[in-house]
């Protein structure tokens, strides 16, 4: 296995300034692009933190080199020329990882270091060319730049598995406190094994230290199948995943069939505008009204859903029903709210849907009957209402597979479908939505603060 650290994003020749750390978490910012791009800083929704970077120099409409390309927890990653050659040479493919490091301005104290942000375990290695063809993008990066324009013939996009971090934690951190900024703090088998550009032995002053180059972008370790190598990349992608290597256990290792439920509201028809917006499942998206910023979307825990399920539950006359499951999430950081995406697909209409619970105490899931505690309310709705409204853990290992089992079953077994989103619901809202697709780019263009989504709106 070979482990690349690979330099990405702002830094004083690309950008002029080091990418920010806002509230704790490292903000990547792309690299300025002249050609071969058709994303903006506004589409990626960092426009405002850009204009306040780089004092109005770049903005919203300004286009970035977008690469690495991260979404769906999937990511794609394009080199070219002499850079990809040097990890053409060195052998790098499938089953490597990459680990992205930056240039960032510390939040306190504006001190420029270089940490870690992301990583990539290349799944496959795809080669466009040099007159690439858009239409062979991956589904999840479909304005990837090396799918764009015009390219050297070694035109290469390494694509899998990956993640940004949602902390700016001390062990993704490679510049030793105080400095200087070339002067990494790094494990000592590094220099066991060899890092490409560092051969020269007065860049390894004492062990544990590097004094790494200026510039370049790839710079390879082959740790071939060193175990404390391996032990060290899986504590630096926990921190990334936002867990800490002291604390994962088994059951860490996979997130994808670990599930918590979203309640949602029955419509209030005393509210002459209400429309009832959030989820749009049929963009694979939910969160742009903001309505859960405070509790399971709050932006500072966010990522911790990060490979999970979302299992909406509907209320209504019927009780709570289970409209829709999603597959494994991911968390998109907007401007002003957090994002829960996924790969869209239609949802069950509300009165064919399996019951959570009603009054009558029927559900479809007799494991919910154990988390279920009676508070101030005595009805078995309020009960559920009052514990699953602003709980941000997952539902029980035996529920999850219940709410899996069944939310299948129902699809295998013909339950009706929602053709459009008013299906999902008990009742239709006082106001219908017919412009479903417009309401969904106003919310995410508000998410991103590229605008202003009026108030009567957000609704969730």
């Amino acid at each position: 296995m070979r482990i690349i650290f690979s330099r990405k994003g702002f830094d004083t020749g690309s950008g002029g300034k080091p990418s920010p750390i806002i509230d704790g978490r490292p903000i990547s910012l792309p690299i300025p692009a002249t050609r071969n791009s058709r994303t903006t800083y506004g589409d990626l929704g960092l426009g405002h933190i850009v204009h306040q970077v780089t004092k109005g120099k770049l903005g919203p409409g300004s286009l970035c080199h977008a690469d690495p390309w991260f979404a769906e927890g999937q990511c794609a990653f394009g080199q070219s020329s002499a850079a990809q050659g040097h990890l053409n040479n060195n052998g790098v493919g499938q089953g490597d990882v990459f680990l992205f490091f930056g240039l960032y301005a510390d939040q306190m104290t504006g001190a420029a270091h270089h940490r870690i942000f992301g990583y990539l375990r290349v799944r496959e290695v795809i080669s466009p060319g040099s007159q690439p063809d858009p239409r062979n993008a991956p589904d999840f990066a479909p304005d990837h730049p090396h799918f764009l324009g015009e390219h050297d013939r070694n035109n290469t996009v390494y694509v899998g598995p990956g993640r940004t971090c949602a902390v700016a934690t001390d062990a993704l951190r490679l510049t030793q406190p105080g400095g200087p900024l070339g002067r990494w703090a790094i494990p000592e088998w590094i220099a066991r094994h060899g890092l490409t550009y560092h051969d020269k032995e007065w860049r390894w002053p004492e062990p544990g230290t590097l004094l790494s180059v200026a510039r370049g972008q790839e710079f390879i370790c082959d740790v071939g199948d060193d175990p404390e190598a391996a032990a060290w990349l899986a504590g630096i992608i926990a921190e990334i995943d936002g867990h800490t290597a002291r604390h994962m256990t088994a059951a860490d290792t996979s997130t994808a069939d670990e599930v918590i439920i979203a309640v949602l509201r029955q419509p209030e028809l005393h509210r002459k505008d209400e429309q009832r917006n959030d989820p749009f499942y049929e963009f694979g998206s939910f969160g742009l009204t903001g309505c859960h910023r405070n509790n399971l979307l709050h932006p500072r825990k966010a990522y911790e859903l990060n490979g999970r399920r979302i299992a909406f539950a509907q209320g209504g006359p019927s009780g709570f029903r289970l409209v829709y499951l999603t597959p494994p999430i991911s968390i998109q950081h907007h401007a002003h709210v957090c994002e829960v995406t996924w790969p869209a697909s239609k949802a069950l209409r509300y009165n064919s849907a399996p019951i959570l619970i009603d009054n009558g105490g029927r559900t479809d899931f007799p494991a919910l009957l154990d988390e279920l505690h009676g508070g101030a309310r005595t009805s078995l709705v309020g009960q559920f209402a009052s514990n699953f409204r602003s709980r941000k853990q997952p539902v029980s290992p035996e529920l999850a597979a219940q709410l899996i089992g069944g939310f299948n079953a129902a699809l295998e077994g013909g339950a009706a479908k929602a053709s459009h989103y008013t299906d999902c619901l008990p009742y239709l809202p006082p106001v219908v939505d017919r412009r479903r697709k417009r309401t969904y780019e106003d919310f995410l263009a508000g998410a991103r603060g590229d605008a202003q989504v009026p108030q009567k709106r957000r609704r969730c």
